[in-house]
């Protein structure tokens, strides 16, 4: 069976819902038009652990090829599928920016899309004995918000990726896409519209015009620039949570255990397999940049 079929028919288990099944699929298959190869994977049979510092812990669904998919791409996918499009949110009619926008936005079912959300994420996890539910939908509501920011963040840099490999048949690279930037009737070309906001234009329209605000852009541009003064990356954690490159780095090295301030000091240092470790008296050059040793240093 194909990959696309098998998430289906387990996405069709789970649902009893065939649209909505072959809709949840694609978005698994397809977080974006470029994704291609991943794991198949297993919904409503992991359990996820809240632990106290409001983060998701990235326990992941095992694939059936070895590979995983986070607790935090499924929000994400979760979050993207209920975009409520433009919201009145402080008085002001706009995209659904934050995750505060889906709290303002009704649903019909569970009274707001913020809840909604939530809701069905816990059709796909379950809690371990013993963990509060209000808390633990404290802290899905806590990562939720996290990946609005992050889908409005890799939306832009998405859509020059797809435009370029489409209309002109050429490969860019994410780092090569946030340095482009579109035309109105490019970033509106229907083909480019982000698949969540195919139901709602007027959204993506209004995103679009942000994208070309002087103001949105100059704030950009700087953006790059403070990221370009960095000496190496920003951390090694990838997609990993802080707690998840915690646990990464435990599995990595013999279940070792790794506090959150010393997942912080390594994940600034290098991958959780690499032989990475932490001291409170590590140089400033240890860590990816100067800043890391400031608060390393103040916190201590």
């Amino acid at each position: 069976m194909c990959v696309l079929g098998s998430i289906f028919e387990q996405s069709l288990r789970e649902t009893l819902d065939l649209p909505r099944a072959l809709k949840f699929a694609e978005c698994i298959l397809s977080g974006s038009r470029q994704t291609r190869n991943l794991p198949t994977v297993t919904l409503g049979e992991q359990i996820l652990s809240a632990n106290r510092s409001l983060h998701v812990v990235a326990l992941a669904m095992s694939g059936a090829r070895g590979g995983t998919r986070h607790v935090n791409s499924i929000l994400g996918l979760l979050c993207r599928e209920h975009f409520p499009g433009i919201v009145k949110f402080a008085g002001k009619e706009e995209p659904a920016y934050t995750f505060a926008h889906y709290a303002a936005a009704t649903d019909t079912q569970e009274g707001n899309v913020a809840n909604r959300v939530i809701k069905e994420f816990w059709r796909h996890f379950k809690l371990e004995d013993g963990i509060d539910q209000d808390y633990a939908d404290t802290v899905v509501a806590a990562s939720a918000r996290m990946r609005v920011n992050e889908m409005h963040y890799d939306v832009r840099v998405q859509t020059v990726i797809n435009y370029y490999a489409t209309r002109l048949g050429q490969r860019k690279t994410k780092v090569e896409a946030r340095e482009i930037d579109l035309t109105r009737e490019q970033y509106m070309d229907e083909e480019m519209r982000a698949w969540w906001c195919a139901n709602c234009p007027d959204a993506w329209e209004a995103m679009v015009d942000k994208w070309l605000d002087p103001v949105f852009r100059e704030a950009h541009r700087a953006a790059q620039e403070r990221r370009r003064r960095m000496p190496d990356v920003a951390h090694h954690q990838g997609n990993r949570s802080l707690s998840g490159y915690a646990q990464a780095w435990s599995a990595a090295h013999g279940g070792q255990p790794c506090s959150l301030f010393t997942a912080y000091g390594m994940s600034h240092k290098g991958p959780a397999s690499s032989d990475v470790s932490f001291s409170v008296d590590d140089p400033p050059q240890a860590y990816t940049n100067a800043g890391v040793y400031d608060k390393v240093t103040a916190y201590a």
